[in-house]
């Protein structure tokens, strides 16, 4: 008697979306979303639903594209601080949603019906002005429900689960205004996000057919991406946020950033390109500082300035370290759309620098031209060692860092004794290399990135104000426990496979 009641009620989940929509609009949310959850969990024991969970890669790329997507709004957002027990709210309401919506609905009525019925669930009937403004947000919450139903397609519900409370806890800490351009940027943000998911779950599918990625896709991909950024500037300017669109893109040229990315590729991607892309990173941040002191030349009068900015102006510390990355990847890979890529960026952020009143178009020129020398340099460095033995490269990279290191006391610049550990930290990956598995799973990989990033942070974090002395030897631990990081995850998990 009591499965067939269940059952009945498993079936009518019409009945617990009516009285959930009763409850969110004339009684509290806290029992709108007990009512949903409580559906959901009927409905998902009753009828046995699993919860199916896809490869962990792609659920974060979902996961990314979601809140990713969401990022153009900033530029309209006025900071919030929500409380801890408002941000667990908005968590919950993310994953009775997810039960309910994606978990329940949409195996029994499709994604299209789903997220119209999410989107009718967020219209508010209490009084005119929210049930017009409900309504004109109508759009968004049904391009949302279609993203997350991609998702909860592609990598199971928990993911979507995962992305809805991540949108959820972002919408938690800015505040929007209310009007048509926002509303218009809203919905081409979430038209992004449908077609990045929708492209996660067509790699999905297309590598459960093959096992392959189809390198011709991310290639296109990738070249999309560079023309999408270079189409940005107009639609700051059309939409009158020219001069806050070149605050937020100067935030490409920063130097720990590519610092971090250069570490992903040598965890993620390939060691070796990781390798000569953080060697070209600690050759130009040397060759940046050490110029600048010499020669000395000014920045712009300080009354021009739109940012903060410190230091000498010749070279561009932004447009030497986007163009010694971004070269140094096109180099080693030889792709034609990440070199498209790198040019976007540099070209916007070294004008975001003259755009923001910081430097004179010297400086960038001569930012770009010595980025790509200190790409050059590092290329060549690397194939010129490739004979040698390790030992001897190591103690080459040692050699050359101290030396590196050593400038401080001349120029009482701290960067130098940093960047001078970065490049003899870096003297450990020549005695690893062969040692370094080719190809782990990727999981390995992505445990292996995290204790990389963990042990760098940490490390370089707790010397920031030490000697400079201890800065040197920290910034050099620092580097070689990212770069042993996938030697020694490889290492653990076999004692613990052996231990098992």
């Amino acid at each position: 008697m009591l499965h067939f009641a269940l059952r009945r009620l498993a079936e009518s989940w019409v009945l617990w979306y009516v009285a959930f929509d009763i409850a969110a609009n004339f009684f509290l949310p806290e029992v709108a979303y007990a009512l949903l959850a409580i559906g959901a969990a009927v409905s998902i024991i009753t009828k046995r639903l699993e919860p199916e969970c896809g490869n962990s890669l792609r659920a974060a790329a979902a996961v990314l594209a979601i809140a990713a997507s969401q990022t153009p709004l900033l530029l309209w957002a006025a900071p919030s601080r929500p409380s801890l027990l408002y941000c667990a709210f908005a968590v919950t309401v993310a994953v009775c949603e997810e039960l309910f919506f994606r978990g329940v609905l949409l195996p029994d009525i499709g994604n299209l019906p789903q997220a119209f019925a999410f989107a009718l669930a967020h219209m508010r009937l209490s009084d005119p002005v929210s049930l017009v403004e409900s309504a004109l947000l109508f759009p968004h919450y049904l391009l949302l429900g279609v993203a997350l139903g991609l998702t909860a397609e592609a990598c199971g519900y928990p993911a979507s689960a995962l992305a809805h409370a991540v949108y959820n806890l972002l919408s938690s800490v800015y505040t929007l205004p209310f009007d048509a351009w926002v509303v218009a940027v809203l919905l081409v943000c979430d038209s992004i996000s449908i077609s990045a998911v929708a492209l996660v779950k067509k790699v999905e599918k297309h590598e459960h057919a093959n096992h392959v990625v189809s390198r011709d896709k991310l290639r296109a991909t990738v070249a999309a991406l560079a023309l999408a950024l270079a189409a940005s500037p107009l639609l700051a300017y059309v939409s009158g946020l020219w001069e806050r669109y070149w605050v937020l893109a100067t935030n490409l040229g920063d130097e720990p950033a590519y610092v971090a990315l250069a570490v992903l590729l040598y965890t993620l991607v390939s060691p070796d390109l990781g390798f000569r892309v953080l060697l070209a990173l600690a050759f130009s941040g040397w060759a940046n500082v050490a110029l600048k002191n010499m020669l000395k030349m000014p920045r712009p009068p300080r009354e021009l300035w739109k940012v903060e900015a410190s230091g000498y102006g010749f070279p561009s510390g932004h447009a030497q370290t986007s163009a010694s990355f971004w070269s140094s990847l096109a180099l080693e890979t030889r792709d034609a759309s990440t070199a498209l890529l790198g040019a976007v960026v540099v070209a916007l952020v070294s004008y975001s620098r003259v755009e923001l009143g910081v430097h004179y178009p010297i400086d960038v020129i001569g930012g770009i031209a010595f980025g790509l020398l200190s790409a050059l340099a590092a290329l060549a460095y690397a194939r010129s060692s490739r004979k040698t033995r390790a030992a001897t490269q190591s103690f080459m990279l040692l050699l050359l860092g101290s030396f590196a290191a050593s400038v401080y006391a001349i120029q009482a610049d701290i960067t130098l004794a940093r960047t001078g550990g970065v490049i003899a930290g870096s003297a450990v990956y020549p005695l690893l290399e062969r040692r370094i598995p080719q190809s782990p799973s990727a999981r390995r990989r992505l445990l292996a990135a995290a204790a990389a990033l963990a042990a760098a942070f940490l490390i370089t974090r707790a010397a920031s104000s030490a000697h400079p002395l201890l800065q040197f030897l920290a910034y050099a631990v620092a580097v070689a426990a990212a770069m042993s990081a996938p030697f020694a995850c490889e290492a653990v998990c076999r004692r613990l496979r052996k231990n098992i």
